[in-house]
């Protein structure tokens, strides 16, 4: 199926999405900060990203605006359990995110979410 990186500093959350995709035949690399986006990007050539909101180092707003600049080919799907990252979602989508998911992560919404902007 595809390369697919997850960005999340949450090692729980890392470990369910890696086995939800994974469990679909998708290949998964994770990474804890958006601040190793781009060196992940550039060795494992991923074809989807998925990144957290609220992260230590790296905001997921500037990971997502990162990644639109650099790698517009690439689609990400921005995600947030905190309560105010309902309006950082609603900002990352008009800052490059195709999708935003709220948590915790419906495998099936996941999996629609990831198909869809995969083209599958």
């Amino acid at each position: 199926m595809a390369k697919i990186l997850i960005i999340d500093d949450d090692k729980v959350t890392l470990m369910k999405l890696k086995a939800m995709l994974e469990q679909a035949g998708h290949d998964v690399v994770e990474i804890e900060d958006g601040i190793y986006a781009e060196q992940a990007i550039t060795n494992h050539k991923p074809q989807l990203v998925i990144t957290d909101i609220i992260m230590p180092e790296q905001e997921g707003i500037d990971t997502v605006m990162q990644i639109s600049e650099i790698h517009p080919e690439i689609p990400v799907i921005a995600m947030s359990g905190d309560q105010l990252g309902v309006n950082f979602l609603e900002l990352s989508k008009s800052l490059g995110a195709q999708e935003s998911l709220r948590k915790p992560i419906d495998k099936d919404e996941l999996l629609s979410a990831v198909e869809k902007l995969l083209g599958a």
